[in-house]
């Protein structure tokens, strides 16, 4: 891994608490590379998730790469950054749908200020003497004292805390306290959802859409890449999970099945346990479906896609099935590429209307018929302009047809 040392954001031997100092005070996604103070020739990303400093290490296993606690593994650290620095990565702390190198010049006066004294990591919520409320698995409010504070084997904050009127204290996870308010102890309050391991995990990941509408969810998967994918929860069959795919322009909705051996697609034979054990198999081993056999599948970034989404149709014109100039259109090439664009122009030919269609990002107008484009209609489908025209009769036996 002698090519992470090239990284404009690596810094060397650097200590874990002057690390998450650094990418506390910086933006959320952005990371350094710092050498593992645990592990000889091992090297650690610190990522700043959601103002949180969380570590992941550079784990090298069967000849492949892989960050974090992420199942996908790829041959070399430069594939490794370029996937998650546009994918983005999943953590046990939360995810981040883009990572970004933390900028050398940044860094360097980051850790010239960290030498002077003058960078402080940000205010923790909680500190030892801290008069704070303790949430009982019973749902009830009790007020105490925090007495000390710990990481525990996880990297996770515990807190000792002593309730009033007791001369003991128990450890407490950091999310089970509540600063001290003016309600009364012993107060009954709503009690928290237990929400299991596997949930925490796709709950934050980049590609879960939770509770969304279809057309919502075609709407997302159309703006994104080839072979992208989300899930759902399904609306039908609630507790139940749609598998929403990008397949070669079209839109496949796979259920996931939870059968006596776990979790797995229709037609699939892999069972797993958990919805992100299944989801980490098939972005690696790809999934047949009725389009045919994709071999990987990507993580849409869902959030990302939605604003995506949501200022396409806002700048959208009504549609008109006349093919208006300035209207957005789209153009499937080779019947598996979809290409967005606008009309620019309108003729009449001897052979029917001619519109310019001009691709987005591109200067050239190609000259086109009604029936090979279509327009964007408000919820992101596509309305053929015109039919295709009729299949030519067959030649009478005798006939010629002159070129």
């Amino acid at each position: 891994m002698v090519d992470v040392e090239k990284r404009g954001n690596f810094v060397g031997k650097l200590s874990n608490a002057n690390a998450e100092t650094i990418i506390k005070a910086v933006r959320p996604g952005e990371y350094l590379i710092r050498v593992s103070e645990r592990k000889a020739g091992a090297y650690t990303c610190v990522v700043n998730v959601d103002g949180r400093a969380v570590n992941c290490p550079l784990r090298f296993e069967s000849g492949q790469y892989f960050l974090g606690s992420s199942s996908e593994g790829f041959p070399d650290t430069a594939a490794l950054f370029q996937h998650h620095e546009r994918f983005g990565v999943v953590t046990q702390h939360g995810s981040v749908p883009k990572l970004r190198p933390l900028n050398p010049r940044l860094l360097e006066e980051q850790l010239q200020k960290l030498s002077a004294g003058t960078l402080r990591p940000q205010r923790d919520r909680f500190h030892v003497g801290q008069r704070a409320v303790y949430v009982s698995e019973q749902g009830f409010r009790i007020l105490g004292t925090i007495l000390t504070a710990s990481m525990d084997t996880h990297g996770d904050k515990v807190f000792g805390f002593k309730q009033d009127g007791q001369d003991q204290s128990a450890f407490v996870p950091e999310d089970c306290l509540s600063e001290m308010g003016p309600e009364e102890a012993g107060r009954p309050i709503a009690k928290k959802k237990e929400v299991s391991e596997d949930e925490q995990e796709y709950g934050t990941a980049i590609w879960f859409a939770g509770k969304m509408p279809r057309a919502d969810s075609d709407a997302i998967i159309h703006a994104a890449p080839l072979c992208s994918f989300l899930v759902r929860e399904s609306e039908s069959n609630p507790g139940a999970f749609i598998c929403v795919i990008n397949a070669n322009g079209s839109v496949l909705h796979l259920p996931v099945k939870d059968e006596s051996g776990g979790l797995c697609f229709a037609n699939e034979r892999h069972k797993f346990p958990t919805l992100s054990a299944l989801i980490n198999f098939h972005m690696k081993n790809g999934v047949t479906t009725s389009q045919g056999t994709l071999e990987s599948l990507v993580p849409a970034d869902v959030n990302s896609l939605k604003r995506v989404v949501s200022a396409r149709v806002a700048t959208m014109k009504p549609v008109s099935k006349s093919g208006r100039v300035g209207e957005k259109a789209a153009v499937i090439v080779e019947r598996v590429f979809r290409v967005d664009g606008i009309i620019v122009s309108q003729n009449l030919g001897a052979d029917g209307v001619r519109l310019g269609f001009r691709p987005e990002h591109y200067n050239e107008v190609y000259f086109m018929k009604e029936y090979e484009l279509c327009t964007i209609s408000m919820d992101g489908t596509l309305v053929p302009l015109a039919p295709p025209p009729a299949p030519a009769p067959a030649k009478k036996k005798g006939s010629c047809v002159l070129q």
